[in-house]
């Protein structure tokens, strides 16, 4: 071998172009179902990370576009009634950590997740690569979204068609009630409509979801009540962004700087569920996802 060869290894994907552009995915890996909130100058996201553990890695960026793992949430489901020592004849196989959420607030953040078929858990942690203290509810949440109001008041949206809004206690460790606001059968009513993400702007609460595969449409709602009535747009309409076929489970987020930004898994068939970022705008209070989907 010759030593004297001083070659510079190259990264098999790169979204950052290096002139202030990006070209998607910004993830060309198995990232699915993302969540992300930006504190101060920082965004952190969220994955699932189904049968593996160490799970629900926490990503950190400045710019939404170059991200690295900070951490992860847990090591195990201890507290939820299943395991991953592949006993039992493997029945807790597709029992894993699905559909993360994100929240931050006083200076704590916080992670749940959806044990599926099982329980959700709520992870808590001053510093957000972790350690996290968990607590197992006593039910779950599909596709849930952690939601903290502008007074402390704590909710999860959830569930597939039916939104599903569950105020918590004010220290966020049990559920108070739970009420169905609305259904969402989706155009055609043969898909499910989940993957909640929520946000409040101007006074109205949003909540996206997309409808599952081949559909694949992404729905607004938005009311001045968090328990509704609800007004419904549609944002896209089925998988239109290049590169790979379905998208699922999008949500927005902001910069510092005023700009918003649409984030979404899209299936890459071998490559898993890679993320994709879509500029915003605000027209009339509704989101528009617009302008060019490639930077």
């Amino acid at each position: 071998m010759d030593n004297s060869i001083n070659e510079t290894i190259k990264p098999a994907w790169q979204s950052d172009n290096g002139n202030g552009t990006y070209t998607n995915p910004i993830l060309n890996a198995d990232y699915p179902d993302i969540a992300a909130i930006r504190v101060g100058k920082d965004f952190y996201m969220v994955s699932s990370t189904f049968v593996s553990f160490p799970s629900i890695p926490i990503m950190h960026s400045r710019d939404l576009v170059n991200w690295e793992i900070i951490g992860y949430v847990t090591a195990d489901l201890n507290g939820t009634g299943k395991s991953y020592t592949l006993t039992n004849n493997f029945e807790d196989y597709g029992h894993g950590c699905w559909a993360p959420t994100i929240a931050y607030r006083n200076g704590v953040y916080y992670v749940g997740i959806y044990q599926a078929q099982g329980k959700f858990i709520l992870c808590t942690s001053t510093n957000p690569a972790g350690p996290y203290t968990k607590t197992v509810f006593n039910q779950g949440f599909h596709d849930p979204a952690l939601f903290l109001d502008d007074d402390g008041t704590g909710y999860i949206i959830s569930e597939a068609n039916d939104v599903k809004i569950s105020k918590l206690s004010g220290d966020y460790k049990s559920v108070v009630n739970s009420k169905v606001s609305t259904r969402i059968e989706g155009i055609t009513g043969k898909y499910l409509v989940e993957g909640t993400h929520v946000i409040k702007k101007n006074g109205y609460y949003y909540i996206f979801r997309n409808s599952t595969p081949p559909e694949s449409y992404t729905y607004c709602l938005r009311s001045k009540n968090i328990y509704g009535p609800y007004e419904m747009r549609i944002l896209l309409n089925g998988p239109r962004i290049s590169g790979g076929s379905q998208i699922h489970q999008g949500g927005p987020i902001d910069t510092p700087t005023g700009e918003w930004w649409f984030y979404v898994f899209q299936d890459g068939n071998g490559l898993g569920r890679r993320d994709i970022l879509v500029p915003m705008q605000w027209q009339n209070d509704w989101p528009v996802l617009g302008g060019s989907l490639y930077h």
